[in-house]
């Protein structure tokens, strides 16, 4: 009986950090256009911020998209390179 609650509770461990863990991270997506509307692709998009030293970049999918996933709470700061 020791066991089992012993195991329960390692489960329910194991199950709770990822559960907490992943509604403490957000995302940052958009798409990065030219002055008539269309996805610029190859774009250099860079995310940085304090919590993140030396920051994140994504090159812009072929209709101008970028996602960054997993990022902690904070302020960010974009910035789009050609």
């Amino acid at each position: 009986m020791r066991f089992r609650s012993l195991l329960f509770a390692i489960v329910c461990f194991a199950v709770t950090i990822p559960v907490a863990l992943a509604q403490t991270t957000g995302s940052i997506s958009g798409s990065v256009k030219d002055a008539q509307g269309g996805g610029l692709p190859g774009v250099t998009v860079t995310v940085t911020s304090p919590n993140m030293p030396g920051g994140r970049s994504s090159t812009t999918q072929t209709d101008g998209g970028f996602r960054f996933d997993g990022l902690l709470p904070g302020t960010y700061h974009l910035k789009a390179e050609l």
